[in-house]
């Protein structure tokens, strides 16, 4: 799902032929970002409570369906951001294979955990953050979104993606296809949403009160240098 309610909007040629317009993709404004915010809050009650098997199938089978549409997806985003096809495929493959490992990991690595010894007897139990926010580059769009997605999704988190707005366009059909999956398999609206725009639209998903959590790929020069405290959660 992508949240697109602003008025601007960007356009991205392809910059290996200037000319060739890719696309055009509509910012999100901050109430956009909001009305995303209060979904994903809303959905990852759910999403949570949500068998963690059922969790890691819904995931697999969004892996399975980007997987499908590689070739695509590759043209796609060699067209804006300029990288041989190759290097696309390989990235879509590497963000597949990701996405599948943090499925066929979740039981491993999330379930309850016993520590019964001298010192007495623990019970570990791994918990999910809530909502987590994801803003990502522009040179390796889809797999600095898949490390983010993956693990974040099968331990109950919801995720909204905010993209450069330089590679918008494979990022939000992969966001696509995996809120498909993931309500197809029993999952509510909005436990995966995309938010497009610049630093506006970044700062206010960041900034939001109901971001749990936000997982950054990308310079230290920020927009907002008084807002430590969030950027380091």
């Amino acid at each position: 799902m992508t949240v697109t309610t602003g008025v601007l909007r960007f356009e991205r040629e392809n910059p290996a032929r200037t000319d060739e317009l890719v696309g055009t993709v509509d910012a999100t404004d901050p109430a956009g970002v909001h009305a995303a915010v209060a979904q994903a809050r809303s959905a990852q009650r759910a999403w949570a409570t949500m068998d963690l098997g059922a969790r890691a199938a819904a995931v697999r089978a969004g892996a399975d369906l980007v997987a499908a549409e590689i070739d695509d997806l590759a043209v796609l985003m060699a067209r804006e951001t300029g990288k041989v096809l190759p290097d696309c495929r390989g990235e879509l493959g590497f963000a597949v294979t990701v996405l599948r490992w943090s499925a066929d990991r979740a039981e491993e690595l999330l379930v309850d955990e016993v520590v019964d010894d001298a010192a007495g007897r623990l019970l570990i139990r791994r918990r999910p953050y809530g909502v987590v926010a994801a803003v990502t580059p522009w040179n390796a769009p889809v797999i600095l979104a898949a490390l983010k997605l993956g693990p974040a999704l099968v331990s109950g988190n919801v995720v909204v993606v905010k993209p450069s707005p330089l590679a918008p366009f494979a990022i939000a059909r992969v966001i696509e296809l995996l809120a498909a999956a993931l309500v197809s398999h029993g999952a509510p609206e909005g436990v995966v949403q995309t938010v497009q725009g610049d630093a506006e639209t970044a700062t206010a998903l960041v900034s939001h009160p109901g971001v749990d959590r936000v997982a950054f790929t990308g310079g230290e020069q920020l927009d907002d240098p008084g807002d430590g405290e969030r950027r380091q959660r």
